[in-house]
């Protein structure tokens, strides 16, 4: 029986989110892929810059922040 104890991986904390959910409103539009209000930003550029994402189809929908300045809301918004 101990040799089964071996064999089960040890128990691990969960890893930390490195995105933070955005309250949906009229601050950014539904997702134009799915529709979803629900979103996420993600940084990127150490910290320097926040991409904001459907949470439910990952679709890259504009930049929050770039490079410490406000974001490109609607510039590089990807054509679906």
């Amino acid at each position: 029986m101990k040799q089964l104890a071996l064999l089960d991986p040890p128990a691990t904390e969960p890893a930390a989110p490195t995105d933070t959910a955005a309250a949906p409103g009229p601050d950014h539009p539904p997702c134009p892929r799915c529709g979803s209000q629900d979103v996420r930003d993600a940084e990127i550029h150490g910290g320097r810059s926040t991409r904001r994402d459907c949470r439910r189809c990952n679709l890259f929908l504009y930049f929050t922040r770039w490079y410490g300045q406000p974001g490109s809301r609607g510039r590089g918004r990807v054509k679906t």
